[in-house]
């Protein structure tokens, strides 16, 4: 059921979420100089009269909206007072996880402070094509990927070009495979979701044996919220991929999985990428 607006909050949260956008890109399209930080100071008032004054009309959208707002303050700190980004990032010509390792160092080393003393909309650009895909594929700071951590369709190997048509029919057919199995896992998650929603034991058992199914659930709960947001995220970015790469806007390689593999998180680090 959709909640009212909260009692002295507006509903006006949208417009306040694009100016935070709209801050980050002046920001970070603005030549490097001491007044450049100066954009920041918006930044947290916005942020705060978000969480304090207005609402989107659900709890469950107005906790997104406040994670929203503090990422906006997080990344604004690190784009406008900690990090010099122009004179830091680097847009390579390739994902570094699929090139050279050689070659990617000399093209950060050669392209660090370039963009700097480029025109305004080169400088927008650049901005768009930080800002837009949110993963850093293809920069400089690009986290590890392993090239061996790719998508496989059945039992076919995957061509040894890693472009052309050969490549793109391969990925396609591997990314359709996965958004099948995707969705099979997900309407599983939400079929024992809805089982586990109405009490199971109909006054049948005895008070302790209740607590102790109530702890299970709430376990049970909690990672089916888990699973539910991993899996809605990788249809999308697989769902994406597929149209992006069959229409031939992008490469294959510019689409690696969207998450790594489970057996590699057994650190709280490596759990969050």
């Amino acid at each position: 059921m959709v909640m009212p607006p909260a009692p002295g909050r507006a509903a006006t949260s949208f417009p306040f979420l694009i100016a935070l956008e709209a801050l980050h890109i002046i920001g970070c399209t603005a030549r490097p100089s001491r007044f450049r930080r100066l954009t920041f100071l918006p930044v947290p008032l916005l942020v705060f009269y978000i969480l304090s004054y207005t609402t989107a009309g659900k709890i469950s959208d107005d906790l997104a909206l406040g994670v929203t707002a503090a990422c906006y303050l997080l990344s604004a700190s690190d784009y406008f007072l900690l990090t010099d980004i122009q004179n830091t990032f680097v847009k390579l010509s390739s994902p570094k996880y699929c090139t050279n390792p050689e070659k990617s160092k000399r093209e950060e080393k050669e392209g660090r402070g370039k963009i700097a003393k480029e025109g305004v909309w080169k400088r927008l650009y650049w901005t768009l094509t930080l800002r837009i895909p949110g993963r850093a594929l293809g920069w400089g700071h690009e986290a590890p990927i392993p090239q061996t951590h790719q998508h496989t369709f059945l039992f076919f190997a995957p061509p040894s070009q890693k472009r052309g048509l050969k490549a793109r029919i391969y990925f396609v057919f591997s990314r359709l495979q996965q958004v099948a199995l995707t969705v099979l896992a997900l309407d599983a998650v939400v079929y024992f979701w809805k089982k586990a929603s109405v009490e199971p034991w109909n006054g049948e058992v005895n008070a302790s044996a209740q607590r102790l199914l109530m702890a299970f659930l709430r376990n049970f709960w909690a990672l089916q919220y888990i699973l539910t947001t991993f899996l809605n995220l990788q249809l999308v970015h697989s769902v994406l991929s597929i149209v992006c790469v069959g229409i031939g806007l992008s490469d294959p390689e510019e689409w690696p999985p969207l998450f790594g593999q489970w057996r590699q998180a057994y650190t709280v680090r490596r759990f969050w990428g």
